[in-house]
């Protein structure tokens, strides 16, 4: 355990670390900017130069509507071509057939019963065994099992395809099968497989006869056949069939099939070969057009929205956001049109800009977002919708994602994501009937199609924000309004503890913090962060919470037992102390930096004072370092205006009267007080924005202690009897 000393020593170095890391991260951030600058320009550039050519999409058994005409000569794999070449290669693979395998072992059962039952066969094999013999039956059986039989050409085409045709023999015909008792080269060939050295000459010639002399009964081997068909269809070669410039593919009321896809597709890959990808003019082009496209950007967000490139944080999420959103559009439609085939046509608008928009908006801001949108339904539409319906592409991303962003202004949990998906689902039901209808079209089932893929699409997105939202906020330290409304929840431990363990200090806090938002609010700041930071900004006060007035609610004060000097230091503790606390419950790393900045580098006056009477009033005897807060000052608006509205609401406290003109004079003084000290000098706040932030703080505390009128004592002057009722029993 570390003395109080070691620890604010630890304390101590910790913010130098820190503010050697920010002044190094401020040194970098230009070059951050630059490098983000950059790698957008590239990955722009590339999105625009592997881009697909416009083809027309068709949805497979139904009637076209339109013609659809070659745009260049392309071959294409004809599956109906291929299908009558492999049918005619079908035709030279006849029947295969084998022995009954149930007739065969009945066969071998009956000639086992023969050698128990009938003795004669011992004089015809007389230095042959019991067990010799039927070893040898079972020999033969295993090899009339695996014999096959066809015709010469079936045979013929199983050696080519090099199929194992050991145990294959060839017919003439289905009836010569009957004849196999006499094929004396065939038995002869089971013989030498089977029986072989192993069996007596007396014994073997025992054995075929018992074999050769009955009727047998053949099957047709259907496994085999398959496999001998399957290598043939393997070895057919897929038919490619020449489609030239100008040649009608589709016509009108023909009804699509696969073979339409096909050639669609087709002529879709000959004309992305024709770009000319590869030429340095091509190249050239598409990255002089990213760079038109992004020095749009930088000049619409610097005049709009300064603060994006203050930030280098936010920054580097816009851009990877919407480099993110035009990848997966990308790789979505590559997976569509290579490999998913079937679902192609059934995707005519897909969905990808309403999930940049929401993360946009959510992470950065609505403006930011309205731009964004626009600009990758724009970019999108260039690069995509050659695969898909560009009219509809374009209106459909764009008007999702505005009514996405407009629907994110009031969102405040993370499970208010689904019913904004849900209402952006309704709200496309409209359109999607509007597309139908300027089709000439009702309700068919494209229209089907339509509802459940936007419906997909939208409640996908927010699937997946829902999962990497707390995931960018952490990466990339932004606070969302989603964050803070949890830590704005009473039942936060945080909170909890501060009601029960200092009480004064946590009234203090509601209070200023519904000055700090208010405030906030009045100069375009954020207020639900002001707010939230305020509530936690004295938490640091839970470790000696009695050293503090508003929460000595006896008569006496501890400070009497301690020196001007030492009380100071306890005072002053309470900021490291916080920052620890912050920093174990992990609070978000801006509620910690107003926890460190609220006081900036204030001098505790009351204590310093005290000294300076005791030290004769000479200030040359005092080290007014030890009565001053470590700092920094507040760095942000936001800080400030806690700061200013911890000062205001602590200093209107001690008043003894309440008054506009007395309220007014209190926060005057303050904010006279800060100014002097230099405390604003690094916040970035006008002298237009501090004269807000006073007339609002002067408004609010003056409603806060605003006056009631005095209700006299109550008195009875003549008491009414009680008079007691009789109670009538029945």
């Amino acid at each position: 355990m570390m003395e109080y000393s070691d620890r604010q020593i630890f304390f101590r170095r910790t913010r130098q670390l820190r503010g050697w890391l920010q002044d190094k991260l401020k040194q970098a951030g230009s070059w951050n900017r630059v490098i983000c600058f950059l790698l957008f320009v590239i990955a722009l550039a590339l999105v625009l130069h592997i881009r697909e050519e416009r083809v027309a999409i068709a949805e497979p058994h139904t009637k076209s509507t339109r013609y659809v005409i070659a745009q260049t000569g392309f071959s294409f794999a004809d599956e109906d071509a291929t299908q009558i070449l492999r049918q005619q290669a079908m035709r030279d693979v006849g029947e295969i057939f084998r022995f009954d395998e149930q007739q065969l072992q009945e066969h071998t059962n009956t000639f086992s019963r023969f050698l128990i039952e009938d003795e004669k066969w011992r004089a015809a094999a007389p230095h042959t065994s019991f067990e010799q013999m039927l070893k040898g039956a079972e020999a033969l059986e295993k090899s009339l099992l695996k014999a096959r039989f066809t015709d010469s050409r079936t045979l013929e085409k199983m050696r080519q395809l090099k199929m194992p045709v050991r145990h294959v023999e060839m017919i003439t015909s289905r009836e010569s099968l009957g004849d196999v008792e006499d094929h004396l080269a065939f038995w002869q060939k089971v013989r030498e497989k089977s029986l072989g050295p192993n069996v007596e000459i007396e014994a073997q010639e025992v054995i075929l006869r018992w074999f050769k002399g009955i009727p047998w009964v053949f099957q047709q081997d259907i496994a085999l056949e398959g496999t001998l068909r399957e290598k043939i269809e393997e070895g057919v070669p897929v038919k490619k069939t020449r489609v030239e410039a100008g040649s009608p593919i589709i016509q009108p009321g023909e009804k699509v099939t696969m073979r339409h896809l096909a050639m669609m597709r087709a002529m879709r890959q000959a004309l992305n070969k024709e770009q000319n990808r590869w030429e340095f003019s091509t190249i050239l082009g598409s990255v002089l057009f990213s760079l038109i496209f992004t020095l749009i950007g930088m000049a619409y967000f610097r005049v709009r929205v300064p603060d994006l490139f203050n930030s280098t944080s936010k920054l580097t999420l816009l851009t990877t956001l919407i480099i993110g959103t035009l990848l997966l559009g990308k790789v979505t439609t590559f997976l569509l049109f290579e490999h998913v085939n079937h679902l192609a046509p059934l995707i005519r608008f897909p969905l990808f800009v309403p999930l940049a928009s929401l993360l946009i908006s959510i992470l950065i801001g609505t403006e930011v977002a309205f731009f964004s949108s626009v600009f990758l339904a724009a970019i999108m539409s260039f690069t995509l919708a050659s695969a898909y319906e560009y009219d509809r592409f374009l209106a459909a991303n764009l008007i999702t994602a505005i009514l996405a962003i407009v629907m994110t202004r009031r969102l405040r949990k993370r499970s208010q994501l689904f019913p904004i998906a849900a209402r952006l689902w309704l709200l496309t039901v409209p359109l999607i009937v509007a597309f139908h209808l300027s089709e000439g079209n009702v309700f068919d089932l494209r229209t089907f199609y339509d509802f459940t893929m936007t419906f997909v699409f939208l409640f996908a997105s927010a699937i997946i924000i829902v999962g990497v939202l707390p995931l960018l906020e952490t990466s990339f330290g932004l606070l969302t309004d989603i964050t803070l409304m949890q830590l704005l929840d009473p039942n936060h431990p945080l909170m909890r503890r501060l009601s029960l363990e200092a009480p004064g200090t946590y009234q203090h806090s509601l209070v200023a913090g519904n000055l700090a938002e208010a405030a906030a609010r009045a100069i375009g700041a954020n207020g639900l962060f002001c707010r939230v930071a305020t509530l936690y900004h004295d938490i640091g006060k839970l470790f000696n919470p009695h050293y503090f007035t508003e929460n000595q609610l006896g008569g006496f004060n501890i400070h009497q037992l301690l020196t001007p000097r030492e009380s100071a230091q306890v005072i002053m503790s309470h900021v490291t102390e916080g920052e620890a606390l912050a920093r174990k419950s992990r609070l978000p790393l801006t509620v910690i930096d107003i926890i460190r900045e609220h006081h900036g580098t204030t001098l505790i006056y009351y204590f310093y004072r005290k000294q300076l009477e005791q030290a004769g009033n000479d200030p040359s005897l005092i080290d007014e370092r030890n009565f001053r807060y470590k700092g920094p000052k507040p760095h942000t608006r936001e800080s400030a205006i806690v700061m200013l509205s911890d000062s205001v609401e602590a200093a209107t406290r001690s008043l003894d009267e309440f008054s506009e003109d007395l309220i007014a004079a209190t926060v005057h003084r303050i904010f006279k007080e800060k100014i002097e000290e230099g405390q604003l000098d690094e916040c970035r706040l006008t002298f237009e924005e501090l004269a807000e932030i006073r007339r609002t703080l002067i408004k609010a505390l003056f409603v806060a202690h605003h006056t009631r009128i005095k209700y006299p004592a109550k008195t009875i002057t003549s008491p009414s009897p009680i008079v007691e009722t009789p109670v009538l029993l029945s």
